[in-house]
């Protein structure tokens, strides 16, 4: 975890435990939303002012991010694992507070125009999401993916 941490120009003294424990809840019942494929309950976790910054600058919004949840829940025919390891949660000069996560994802999925011939797809990335305290709970605002991992379709790694 230091190196990861320490990567990020994060210390670990910078982490607060008792908050991070306070939101791996929220993260695993987020995971387990994903799991099951609940779209409407991990969309409630987002901020009606959500964005989403990609390693290539764009940036994408709530209406975006729905949109491609649904198709996501639509093309994958199983779930085999997602999880969402939180490295370090701290709390921010503005009170909003960021945390760093380790996000995999393993699921059968089919293409839309292939929908009877699913690929197995492994993937994984590292992101600073910052949640913000809204009237209706603590909501991400934002997440920046700072390191995008391999991607495995059918066990083959993926180039560029």
């Amino acid at each position: 975890m230091t190196l990861l941490l320490s990567w990020f120009s994060i210390q670990t003294t910078d982490c607060n435990a008792r908050l991070q424990s306070q939101f791996i809840s929220r993260y695993r019942d987020y995971a387990a939303a994903v799991r099951s494929m609940d779209v409407d309950r991990y969309m409630s976790y987002f901020a009606d002012d959500f964005s989403m910054r990609s390693p290539d600058g764009k940036l994408h919004d709530k209406a975006e991010m729905a949109h491609y949840q649904r198709i996501n829940a639509q093309t994958t025919k199983r779930v085999n694992s997602y999880s969402t390891d939180v490295e370090c949660v701290r709390t921010l000069a503005n009170g909003d507070v960021a945390a760093v996560i380790v996000q995999k994802y393993d699921r059968d999925q089919a293409p839309l125009d292939q929908p009877d011939q699913p690929h197995n797809i492994r993937t994984s990335v590292v992101q600073r999401e910052t949640w913000r305290k809204t009237p209706q709970g603590w909501r991400i605002q934002t997440i920046e993916e700072l390191v995008v991992g391999p991607v495995f379709i059918d066990g083959k790694i993926q180039t560029q």
